[in-house]
């Protein structure tokens, strides 16, 4: 697996502090859309400004789009953590607490609350609990949870091997911070949670997934079905289809975001994917601020005169060379 921090943190700047605000991240398409960026060309800079080129100078932003995926097309941007299989690993909760301002970072290291993973044990007791640090900040009386809440990969030595090939150094960086030490064979890696768009829709649909360690509570338990079986429900979710509707309690337009990812950005717990997604356009531009609501279509760098749209995904922009 080439785990790297996820595009959003690389393309975010200094200021998000990059290396220690990113879970490791891992990409993946399935075969409608892979396909279709191949057969249609669309994995290359060059590919692009080709179709780029094929429309006429007066052409408006909405209609200068690359070819449109299929219906069955899906994408899916997984997020993962480092574990120690021989003693307790610190894991953030976000619990839709901001310790920040809204409008400000909320990233992982400033949450109010960790769990304590047992790198030993499947089975923990619901009460157990530990002294734990995490980022030099100590947490007294954490829970404990065991293996068996999570989907999980043991570190053998293939997988260290490919992971100790990784030019990314926020990986390392990550890792180190997390456990103390570089990674070994017998840890794990953690599914935190993923990014899923399928493009059912004309405007794909949006959801988003997260761990946590009391998944029956709250609104993003809510409508669980019970076909989700095993460690899967473990995880909350959220929504979009609509970059305004159904508005939340206070009139405004909905959110959508997952605190693992947009939970760095200044007022990430603020906004909703798919108004960022609606931005993604050739040349590459800033995702930067995230926005929820409608986009500014007519102030916004990414929808003046000449720009290609990437059916609203950033993938393509991102992995074009």
């Amino acid at each position: 697996m080439q785990f790297t921090k996820p595009n959003q943190v690389k393309d975010a700047g200094p200021s998000l502090d990059a290396p220690r605000d990113s879970a490791l991240s891992f990409v993946l398409f399935n075969w409608e859309n892979f396909n279709h960026i191949r057969a249609k060309k669309l994995f290359t800079k060059k590919d692009l400004d080709r179709v780029n080129r094929s429309y006429r100078a007066a052409t408006p932003w909405d209609k200068r789009i690359i070819p449109a995926f299929p219906e069955r097309a899906v994408s899916l941007k997984t997020l993962w953590w480092p574990a120690a299989g021989d003693g307790k690993t610190a894991l953030p909760v976000w619990d839709n607490e901001p310790t920040q301002a809204l409008d400000d970072n909320n990233p992982f290291r400033t949450w109010k609350r960790v769990v304590a993973v047992d790198g030993t044990r499947d089975d923990v007791p619901d009460t157990e609990t530990a002294d734990i640090t995490f980022y030099d900040t100590a947490f007294p009386s954490s829970r404990v949870v065991g293996l068996n809440r999570f989907y999980k990969l043991r570190v053998d030595e293939a997988m260290l091997a490919t992971i100790d090939a990784i030019k990314d150094n926020g990986v390392r960086i990550l890792v180190k911070k997390v456990l103390g030490r570089d990674l070994r064979i017998g840890d794990y890696i953690l599914f935190l949670g993923f990014h899923v768009t399928t493009k059912e829709i004309d405007d794909w649909t949006w959801q988003t997934f997260w761990w946590h360690d009391k998944p029956r509570d709250g609104k993003f338990a809510l409508g669980r079905p019970d076909a989700v079986k095993g460690v899967w429900r473990n995880y909350l979710m959220a929504v979009v289809v609509d970059e305004v509707s159904p508005r939340e309690p206070d009139g405004s337009p909905l959110l959508g975001f997952n605190p693992w990812l947009e939970g760095a950005f200044r007022a990430g717990t603020q906004s909703n994917c798919m108004n960022c997604h609606h931005r993604a356009s050739h040349p590459r531009v800033s995702f930067l601020p995230v926005r929820r609501g409608p986009p500014d279509t007519i102030d916004d760098p990414a929808f003046k005169r000449g720009r290609l749209q990437t059916d609203f995904l950033w993938s393509i922009v991102d992995q074009a060379k």
